[in-house]
């Protein structure tokens, strides 16, 4: 059973306007007592319905070089980034969201995000 057969058709059509009026995803968790999680779920489903469209940063994660791990240790990563980052460093050629690599890892875009911005941030200052 999808998400939007869970959903009134009123709910349905309050969230497209919502949407289409321009929102943060903190304010439609908010407004429609559901996580980020079971959020980004239904906003793929209306997607893939081509119901909505949203254009969405599609990074690439190059493979992280055995050299660079003393240096991000340094950096502050952890052990659980680098788990992150390595599973990140197959998802993410071009072809695929933060969000989409999100769910399917089942991690919220935001912790995706700032994992990647702290490890740009870091690739930086060591080169």
């Amino acid at each position: 059973l999808s998400l939007i057969d869970k959903y009134n058709s009123n709910k349905i059509i309050r969230l497209i306007e919502t949407i289409g009026n321009g929102c943060s995803y903190g304010y439609l968790v908010k407004n429609f007592e559901i996580t980020r999680t079971k959020l980004n779920k239904y906003l793929s489903e209306l997607e893939q319905r081509s119901i909505i469209q949203r254009d969405e940063y599609k990074p690439v994660l190059e493979f992280i070089h055995e050299d660079l791990i003393p240096l991000l240790s340094l950096q502050g990563f952890e052990t659980a980034d680098f788990k992150l980052l390595t599973k990140l460093a197959q998802i993410l050629d071009g072809s695929v969201s933060i969000r989409s690599a999100a769910l399917n890892l089942h991690v919220d875009p935001a912790v995706i995000k700032k994992l990647l911005d702290k490890y740009e941030s870091a690739v930086k200052i060591l080169t």
